[in-house]
């Protein structure tokens, strides 16, 4: 192989282990070259046979890390706000304590103890402030929010594009509004509009109803 192939390989195999810890061990093993490994070590030399296996398993590698390296979700929000007990879990890390500022991805779930609050900002700009015991999960890109539990205070301009918060079998199209959204578990869901009006579906009944400024409605979730 010619210094130019070596190079672009040694490319390669830099990206995947870098994605990939473990792959430096192989590649110290049977490095393609029979030079220095780029993830640390030394190699011998490899057969011909085992040589043109190695480097087509360090290129797809190198390809499958270099995706599951810029898979990584890219924040949706930012957490405007926080007193309290204010905590986060994205999806496959365990729950831990935010502060004032942090971004948060796509299917973060941010969770208010009894005296925390919290304020988180999206595209638009649109604002959803969180009283204590609430759990408020960011979904469809920033698009969606479904309130699991607790209060909601939402204000989303008409210019949002699609916008959606969800609770039980409730669908509120909150554009151009400014609001309140509760829910008490199983019990009920209150709706109070303060500014402008929205569209609130229920899929259960299949039916929908628009609340204007200063009504309230309570339904089941």
């Amino acid at each position: 192989m010619d210094a130019k192939g070596r190079e672009l390989w040694q490319g390669a195999e830099r990206s995947a282990c870098a994605c990939f810890p473990g792959l430096a061990r192989f590649l110290v093993a049977r490095c393609s070259h029979g030079a220095a490994s780029p993830c640390g070590g030394r190699a011998g030399a490899a057969r011909p046979a085992a040589t043109a296996r190695t480097l087509w398993l360090a290129a797809g590698l190198a390809f499958c890390a270099g995706l599951n390296c810029f898979a990584a979700e890219a924040p949706i929000a930012g957490l405007s706000r926080a007193s309290g007990e204010v905590k986060v879990s994205a999806p496959g890390n365990a729950s831990r304590a935010v502060k004032t500022g942090e971004a948060l991805p796509n299917g973060a779930a941010v969770r208010t103890g009894a005296e925390g609050e919290a304020e988180i900002t999206l595209a638009g700009p649109s604002i959803a402030r969180l009283g204590g015991k609430t759990t408020l999960t960011l979904a469809g890109q920033g698009r969606e929010l479904e309130l699991g539990e607790g209060l909601v205070l939402f204000s989303v301009p008409r210019s949002a594009g699609a916008a959606k918060i969800k609770t039980g079998a409730i669908n509120l199209d909150p554009r151009g509004s400014t609001g309140l959204m509760e829910r008490n578990g199983p019990a009920y869901v209150k709706i109070l509009m303060l500014e402008g009006e929205a569209r609130v579906y229920t899929s259960r009944l299949g039916e929908s109803i628009v609340v204007t400024a200063g009504q309230l409605l309570i339904t089941g979730p």
